[in-house]
């Protein structure tokens, strides 16, 4: 790795992956954790807020599910995973 940029990138899909993986496990508030650390490092990525949102929504969470879900639509209006989310999440339409 030759640049901090690099590292940061390493570093940011190394915690993608702990995250996704602690959902796999059911370990909901970890990959909450990983999802907000890999935040940090890339705000607004979209795949980053919808696994976020996901586990969110495992937890109970629904309000914050939504804000993540709705988040991750502002760069990409017709990101199709977020609206399938966003229908299961907030059946009541919460805005």
């Amino acid at each position: 790795l030759s640049s901090p940029h690099e590292m940061a990138q390493v570093i940011f899909l190394t915690l993608m992956d702990n995250a996704e993986f602690m959902y796999q496990k059911c370990e909901y508030d970890r990959a909450i954790n990983n999802f907000s650390l890999a935040l940090d490092l890339k705000p607004g990525d979209k795949h980053c807020l919808l696994g976020r949102s996901r586990c969110y929504r495992m937890v109970g969470k629904l309000l914050k599910a939504v804000s993540d879900a709705k988040a991750s639509l502002k760069e990409d209006k017709a990101f199709c995973s977020v609206k399938v989310l966003v229908g299961s999440v907030n059946p009541i339409n919460i805005k």
